[in-house]
């Protein structure tokens, strides 16, 4: 696939942090949107492919101003996002 690809890597928050998230092993997974477009376009996608929309696309300022993302998964995959930042 074309594209730029990051990886990051994230301590647990805390020694005993309890809960999946805090495993070692790939937790998350996101991808980057050209537009705003793109982002509601996959939604219906996804929904079309009974994915778990978790979180609809929207501002989520708690991130970043401008930042508008989709957040889905499903029963068997890694939970994921796709945003898109303003330019």
């Amino acid at each position: 696939m074309a594209g730029r690809y990051e990886l990051y890597l994230k301590a647990s928050p805390q020694p005993d942090c309890p809960g999946e998230r805090c495993v070692p092993g790939l937790q998350y997974r996101a991808f980057n949107a050209p537009d705003r477009a793109a982002l509601d376009a996959l939604r219906a996608r996804l929904l079309l492919l009974s994915a778990d929309v978790t979180d609809p696309p929207a501002e989520y300022p708690a991130y970043s101003t401008g930042y508008y993302a989709v957040f889905f998964g499903t029963r068997a995959a890694l939970p994921s996002s796709s945003a898109t930042l303003p330019t």
